[in-house]
């Protein structure tokens, strides 16, 4: 009986050490750790449990996903010693503090090759969030240039503007035709070496926010002293498209929604953006309830937009060979505009610079003072008429030939009222085939053949009519 017995513990005893060491295991505490972008460091801890008997030893590290290591984070790697007995330990992961605002980031973390005992969960994310306090904004200086703010009510005085000579889409054909077409190459690199202003619009998706961050983020990663400049391309592919009717809820919540994304993508980041390029230009087309609407949407984006600290915000106002002065001045205040930085002018049109300096002078007085951009990407050799403007137009705008560069982005253009010369609008970007014979891109894409023959048409100075009569700078 006893003899039974014995073997009964001695079986039991056996089974239960079988059952230690078989869950005995190193893991991570985790699946998941969040930590602060303005935070110095994240703390990661590793369980040992079993018999702690011995010594143990894990291997650990990191690597990228959408979180990137020396600007988000410090990758590391090691081991960790385990004494007899010991249940936890931890390591740190250096993050790179920031005061940036939006949506957080990630990095993987994982450990590996542990002995004696083996490996439980392994791996695990390490999100960082972007959750700095917002900033102050000073409405005479709200991008916070050095110097004191420019007597002339010009927020942009001494700009420099944000170039990213890799990602753009200039920067992108030139790398594709380096090889077998260099010449063309080099000729499109003078663009790339240009600001370029970012456009986002409903192919973002319902909301901007991620891209808007991304690209103000690589922005202050690589040039933190200069001015990044965005677009917005939404609202108008709605009512004209309607044939005029006025936007229904829905697509008014859906356009608020892009709205606070790309107000929360901004954060604090420093940023000019021209708020929907074509909203004014397009106005003919909309009476009544949906002009209605249309300027209830620009109200609502300037409003949304001017509680991010450090943002400049220019509305739409078309064109010198659109709308007369007084319409454009009647729908901008309608819309907002003294609660923004001002208009800009040209970003889809080809006038020449002078022209449409001596439209935002007269509009700027007409609204008592306000101020413009003036889009100058396409402007070298003037506009392009088509031989029927009633029924074709005042410009030819599907990517005619014969039309080049003008005047290169600067915050220092010499007239009255004129913030800045910015490349709005891409150059080189589709409008579409002018005729017969003529292959061209989608509209909206990159085409290397216009953008070539843009460089070899270019004329960086002020040109056009009139000159001798604008207001220069005081």
């Amino acid at each position: 009986m006893f003899r039974l017995l014995r073997i009964v513990v001695a079986a039991f005893a056996c089974q239960l050490v079988l059952t230690t060491v078989a869950h005995a295991e190193v893991s991570l505490s985790a699946t998941g750790y969040r930590v602060s972008g303005t935070a110095s460091q994240a703390t990661v801890t590793v369980n040992r449990t079993g018999s702690r008997h011995g010594d143990e030893y894990v291997r650990y590290g990191t690597h990228r996903a959408n979180a990137v290591g020396g600007i988000d984070y410090q990758n590391v790697g090691g081991t960790l010693h385990f004494v007899p007995g010991q249940s936890r330990a931890t390591f740190t992961i250096p993050i790179i503090p920031h005061d940036w605002r939006g949506p957080s980031v990630h990095a993987a973390v994982y450990l590996y090759s542990s002995f004696p005992e083996k490996l439980g969960p392994h791996n695990a994310k390490l999100f960082i969030l972007h959750n700095a306090p917002v900033e102050v904004r000073d409405p005479a200086n709200p991008l916070e240039l050095p110097g004191a703010p420019n007597d002339a009510g010009n927020v942009l005085a001494g700009a420099r503007f944000y170039a990213d000579p890799h990602h753009s889409p200039a920067a992108e054909a030139a790398r594709k035709l380096h090889r077998r077409h260099p010449k063309e190459a080099g000729l499109i690199q003078q663009i790339a070496d240009q600001p370029f202003t970012d456009r986002f619009g409903s192919w973002n998706g319902r909301t901007p926010k991620n891209s808007v961050f991304q690209f103000l983020r690589n922005a202050d990663v690589q040039d933190p002293a200069s001015i990044p400049t965005l677009a917005t391309y939404w609202i108008v592919n709605g009512q004209c498209a309607r044939g005029g009717s006025a936007d229904p809820p829905s697509r008014i919540a859906a356009y608020k929604r892009f709205i606070d994304g790309l107000s929360a993508g901004i954060g604090n980041f420093r940023a000019v953006v021209f708020l929907e390029m074509d909203s004014i230009i397009t106005t003919p087309c909309l009476h009544g309830r949906a002009l209605a609407a249309r300027m209830t949407e620009l109200r609502y984006a300037i409003t949304a937009l001017e509680q991010d600290p450090h943002v400049a915000v220019y509305l739409d106002a078309g064109a010198a060979d659109a709308l007369s002065y007084k319409t454009a001045a009647r729908l901008l205040t309608r819309a907002g505009i003294h609660q923004a930085q001002g208009f800009f002018l040209n970003s889809t049109h080809f006038d020449w610079t002078t022209t449409e300096i001596a439209y935002g002078q007269k509009l700027g007085r007409a609204l008592h003072g306000v101020h413009f951009v003036v889009s100058t990407s396409d402007n070298g050799r003037g506009p392009l008429r088509p031989h029927d403007r009633v029924h074709h137009g005042n410009e030819i705008l599907c990517g005619p030939k014969g039309r080049g560069l003008g005047p290169k982005p600067t915050s220092d253009t010499g007239y009255a009222f004129a913030d800045a010369f910015a490349w709005i609008a891409l150059p080189g970007k589709s409008g579409g085939s002018c005729g017969p014979g003529v292959k061209a891109p989608p509209i909206g894409a990159f085409w290397p053949a216009n953008a070539v023959g843009l460089v070899l048409n270019a004329n960086f100075n002020i040109s056009g009519p009139g000159k001798s009569r604008l207001q220069p700078a005081p």
